[in-house]
């Protein structure tokens, strides 16, 4: 029989899964879910809570391919705690959960049919992949996730299509933004991307960025295009630690600004802002 790959989750009925350390990930992770989720609700510019940048689905995917099925729990505990706390209960709530945590399955699902699959992210096929499975991994969420808000709070037609398309946003750029930024700062591999030698570049890489967000992102300019050379600064010199960074601050800093009303684009609907 072959050897598992070296990016393979760890088994939980291993040596070291003790019922008290599985316990204790399951519970952090769902406590880190939702903390995290405070920040999808807080850009979410619908009645239906429905966020266009849903952070918990990369977190919940990652911890899922680094500690193997043993996060589903988790996740599905994140979730529905996430949904209570915001006012979203029966029915809804729990189809929610249940969405979420399946997504999940069926993209580690995927993941684990690709041959040599590594989470280090070191090939581009690596990241093309999850990429690919995460984007269809969002489908199953999001038609899972509105058949519960049509179950709970009655909406068809348009509403239905609107909050279908802005769920599978939300997931699909958690996934592509979140998941790389957390395996590649997990992988002990990509330590030498940010050297010693370079700590003050870095800062002031981190520095600059936030700068042109701030001008950037505002009424004192609105040119988003003023992230782009400190964003390439960051990829270019820090490899893909510094690239996913500085993407997932990017992204976070431009739905903050829309969320807030800064840039002229967050004028008209909600959903029409989103597209």
């Amino acid at each position: 029989m072959a050897a598992a790959p070296p990016s393979s989750p760890p088994d939980p009925g291993a040596a070291g899964w003790t019922p008290r350390r599985i316990a204790v990930r399951v519970l952090g992770l769902a406590a880190a879910y939702v903390l995290l989720s405070r920040q999808g609700y807080y850009l979410s510019f619908t009645p239906e809570h429905i966020s266009p940048l849903w952070a918990p689905a990369g977190l919940g995917l990652a911890a899922a391919l680094l500690w193997g099925p043993v996060a589903l729990p988790g996740i599905f505990l994140g979730d529905l705690a996430a949904n209570l706390i915001e006012g979203l209960g029966g029915v809804a709530g729990v189809l929610s959960a249940i969405a979420t945590t399946l997504e999940v399955a069926v993209v580690l699902r995927l993941l684990g049919r690709w041959p040599g699959f590594e989470r280090g992210l070191r090939r581009l096929s690596d990241v093309v992949v999850l990429v690919a499975a995460g984007l269809l991994g969002a489908v199953v969420g999001a038609s899972l996730g509105v058949v519960g808000l049509w179950a709970g709070h009655g909406l068809s037609g348009q509403a239905l299509l609107a909050s279908w398309r802005i769920w599978w946003i939300g997931d699909a750029l958690g996934v592509m933004l979140v998941t790389p930024l957390l395996l590649v700062w997990t992988d002990p591999t990509h330590a030498a991307d940010v050297p010693d030698r370079r700590t003050r570049e870095w800062w002031l890489a981190l520095g600059c960025l936030a700068v042109t967000a701030f001008v950037g992102l505002t009424r004192i300019v609105s040119a988003p295009t003023l992230l782009v050379p400190a964003v390439m600064w960051l990829a270019l010199r820090f490899g893909l630690r510094g690239g996913t960074l500085a993407a997932a601050l990017a992204a976070v800093f431009s739905w903050w600004s829309l969320r807030a009303g800064a840039w002229p684009l967050s004028a008209g609907t909600p959903h029409h802002t989103v597209a």
